[in-house]
């Protein structure tokens, strides 16, 4: 079979070895070798505490769907203009993508359906291999974001962009791992700890936006205390009655519903 172009971006994700590419991909190092999920080359870390596979997160039809309108809600212009900056003969990284195709030369990175299985924490890629990584709302569900991100700056070029998109004002969400909520205060920290260059840290979308969530949220909880079965079908109601409160939506940066990042490798020398 042969391999992808973008194979040889790819390392193990426990000793960050070489792999090789056969009937069998095995770590050329350590000696670990990788199957297959989802049709898609699993590449998870063994003994990682951030890893969580697809059969743990929730998969409801009403979880799906309020993940599917956050997301149309926060998608940013800013993020399509990077987007565009990449080259033909570049690779760069979609991480917690789900099935989402950003970019044709944007690999995706999750626990299903995607061209690599790995986690954030240890990702499967080669030092210095990336031009560009793109995280969307996943930061808040890992145990150590600061691991996830200093990973990020280690797969990057020097000069590579970092977009990092994470929630303020949103319920708790795939349940039991949501663990944060950042301030663009938080973000800059963190991104600055990893040795990125900080260049902008904006709201991703406005108080009208984050009302929104916290008042279907709100809604779907009285429902909730009167029967464990309402829960659901009242959130799904209250998505559509609430959504004209998303008119009213302004770039506020102490209440938003959330923010994003745009950071740079340090360039060496």
């Amino acid at each position: 079979m042969t391999p992808q172009p973008w194979f040889n971006l790819l390392a193990c994700p426990d000793c960050k070895g070489h792999l090789n590419h056969g009937p069998v991909t095995c770590c050329r190092s350590c000696g670990r070798c990788f199957g297959s999920f989802s049709q898609a080359l699993d590449l998870s870390p063994l003994n990682d505490p951030a890893w969580q596979p697809a059969e743990v997160q929730d998969r409801t039809w009403i979880g799906w769907t309020m993940g599917r309108v956050y997301s149309r809600c926060t998608c940013n212009p800013r993020l399509s203009s990077l987007l565009t900056e990449i080259g033909t003969d570049e690779w760069g990284l979609n991480v917690g993508s789900s099935n989402t195709r950003l970019h044709p030369q944007l690999l995706n990175l999750d626990s299903f359906g995607v061209d690599v299985v790995g986690s954030a924490s240890s990702l499967p890629f080669n030092c210095n291999s990336l031009c560009f990584v793109a995280s969307q709302e996943v930061l808040e569900h890992l145990p150590d974001p600061e691991a996830a991100v200093r990973e990020v700056y280690r797969v990057l070029k020097p000069g590579g962009i970092f977009y990092l998109q994470t929630p303020f004002i949103v319920g708790i969400h795939d349940s039991p791992h949501d663990y944060w909520r950042f301030t663009n205060f938080g973000l800059s920290a963190l991104l600055k700890r990893a040795g990125f260059e900080v260049g902008e840290v904006r709201p991703s979308g406005g108080a009208g936006k984050g009302m929104y969530f916290v008042a279907v949220e709100y809604l779907a909880s009285i429902a909730g205390r009167v029967s464990r079965r309402l829960y659901l079908p009242a959130k799904g109601a209250a998505a559509i009655f609430a959504w004209p409160l998303k008119l009213f939506d302004t770039l506020d940066s102490r209440i938003p519903v959330g923010f994003y990042a745009v950071a740079r490798k340090q360039v060496q020398g």
